[in-house]
């Protein structure tokens, strides 16, 4: 059987992938096996949800000594939240109110360290977000009439 372009290119392609693949695996056994990054905690997930404390700093223009105490805050006020999230014992109404309760808290921390105009843009950041998933509206106009 004479060869052709086509199995001579697979050849090739084929040769270039297992090549790879050796590389990688000789790469991976001399490498530490630790992750560098820490696993989340329990009953969290992988990818954060929302800006980090860093991002908001820059964006209400704090200074070093705000920084810090918003940081505190904020882990806190996170912190919270997840514990909040996870107890499951709690029913539904219980938790959005726990929860309101909680911002409250929190946006009255912030009303003590930030500036009048720092709060604003704090608001305008906070509120910038998608909004509730259990909210009752009304009936979609889409819908089809119903049959007689």
């Amino acid at each position: 059987m004479k060869p052709t372009k086509n199995m001579i290119l697979a050849t090739l392609v084929a040769a270039l992938f297992a090549g790879n693949i050796a590389a990688r695996a000789q790469d991976n056994s001399t490498t530490p096996t630790t992750p560098s990054t820490p696993p989340p905690p329990a009953g969290a997930s992988a990818r954060p949800h929302g800006p980090n404390a860093d991002y908001i700093a820059k964006q209400l223009d704090l200074t070093d000594e705000q920084k810090a105490k918003f940081s505190a805050a904020y882990d806190s006020f996170r912190q919270k939240v997840r514990a909040l999230v996870a107890d499951k014992s709690l029913s539904p109404e219980d938790r959005r109110s726990q929860m309101k309760d909680l911002r409250q808290d929190f946006n009255t921390q912030l009303k003590s360290l930030l500036t009048p105009d720092q709060f604003a843009k704090w608001e305008k950041i906070s509120t910038h977000r998608r909004p509730p998933v259990h909210t009752q509206t009304a009936p979609s106009t889409n819908a089809p009439p119903a049959a007689n």
